[in-house]
């Protein structure tokens, strides 16, 4: 990917990259918002998100959040007046860029229920249906939207409440 993986900004984080020792593909996390994990440390969503994509075989995470501000809370999310960040939109859209363009490359959506919050969920799923028509009239694959599984609600369910045995499964858009 050619943009910055990290904002030098203290109170907004744009993206994560892992890479594990083994697999062979490349999966792209998007989430509700960051928290404790940074280059260097992770917190229990990535600590989650690393151990299932080592178990099905992926080699290079991408985590993006639905909102860049970094907080524990979600609730925090309300109490900011710009809790998206302003280059996040940009980040999201770079990196779904490099999800459509890339075969060997999934999408992982799992941000729950609070990913309503401002409509972020909606705004980020319509520039997803947008690159697959795009990709439709260019590629004859397919390109794969995957969660864990869906909230009453119709969320993408977050991971950190599944249990380990959970697999991917497609995403209705």
């Amino acid at each position: 990917m050619s943009f910055c993986l990290f904002s030098k900004c203290k109170s907004y984080r744009w993206m994560l990259k892992r890479e594990l020792l083994y697999g062979k593909k490349t999966v792209v996390f998007i989430g509700l918002n960051p928290s404790k994990a940074n280059s260097v440390n992770n917190d229990r969503t990535l600590t989650r998100i690393i151990n299932f994509s080592s178990r099905w075989n992926y080699k290079n995470i991408y985590v993006v959040n639905l909102f860049g501000l970094i907080s524990t809370s979600p609730s925090q999310l309300l109490k900011n007046k710009d809790p998206v960040g302003g280059n996040n939109d940009l980040i999201i859209l770079k990196t779904l860029e490099f999800w459509s363009e890339n075969i060997n490359c999934d999408l992982w959506l799992g941000w729950g229920d609070k990913g309503n919050l401002y409509k972020r969920d909606r705004i980020v799923l319509k520039i997803i249906k947008d690159l697959l028509k795009l990709d439709s009239k260019e590629n004859n694959y397919s390109r794969r939207v995957l969660c864990l599984g869906v909230s009453k609600k119709g969320s993408p369910r977050h991971p950190l409440y599944m249990p380990n045995e959970s697999f991917l499964k497609p995403f209705d858009l």
